[in-house]
């Protein structure tokens, strides 16, 4: 099986995120490395995880460290990317590590869906794509389709608005592809998929399709 878009997964936590969104292969797994997170993942959980997974690129998320610190980390996890917060880091960490490097845009303090396009514009292709999620209240359908006008100009995957309804129309824009975010373990173990099965079960295509 394989997927009709190119899918990160943001914020993995537990082992149950990591094994079933591998064996659903996507393409990147990302983890919070930032030690003032409330969900940083420690190396030795990390490792833990990780070493169950094939076939996936690890990506260790950041917010506002700074260039000699994550690329120390991201050496130290031996990731396959790593991801920032902060526009200022962004470029400089382009040219302080051979790793692909990952903007994270939070919109969820913007007021205006207006406000993404310069910053987007101010990392330009610089990075791998441009990652536009929102850690507070959901965004409405004006923020997804400023998402999507910009990505006719520079590589964006989408995280935020990406419901199992609407994926496959996504899929046909001109979008990097999407991203979706992890959650916390019921119990150890114990996991509800349902939001996140639905969304990657839409993308599923057959090996065998043409």
């Amino acid at each position: 099986m394989a997927l009709k878009t190119f899918v990160k997964i943001s914020g993995v936590t537990n082992l149950s995120d990591a094994r079933y969104c591998a064996g659903m292969m996507v393409n990147m797994i990302g983890f919070d490395l930032d030690p003032d997170s409330k969900q940083f993942t420690a190396p030795e959980k990390f490792a833990e995880i990780t070493e169950w997974l094939s076939g996936v690129e690890l990506v260790g998320e950041f917010n506002q460290m700074d260039v000699d610190s994550i690329r120390e980390t991201g050496e130290a996890y031996r990731l396959d990317a790593i991801q920032t917060s902060s526009v200022e880091v962004a470029p400089h960490l382009v040219k302080a590590t051979t790793l692909p490097v990952i903007f994270k845009l939070d919109v969820s303090q913007m007021e205006d869906p207006a406000e993404m396009r310069p910053i987007i514009e101010k990392i330009g292709n610089a990075v791998a794509f441009t990652l536009i999620e929102s850690e507070g209240e959901e965004k409405g359908e004006a923020w997804m389709k400023a998402s999507l006008d910009v990505s006719e100009h520079f590589p964006v995957v989408l995280g935020i608005g990406v419901t199992a309804s609407n994926v496959s129309d996504l899929t046909n824009s001109n979008l990097k592809g999407i991203s979706l975010r992890g959650g916390e373990e019921i119990k150890p173990g114990l996991k509800d998929f349902d939001e996140l099965a639905d969304i990657l079960e839409a993308l599923e295509v057959d090996d065998l399709e043409d």
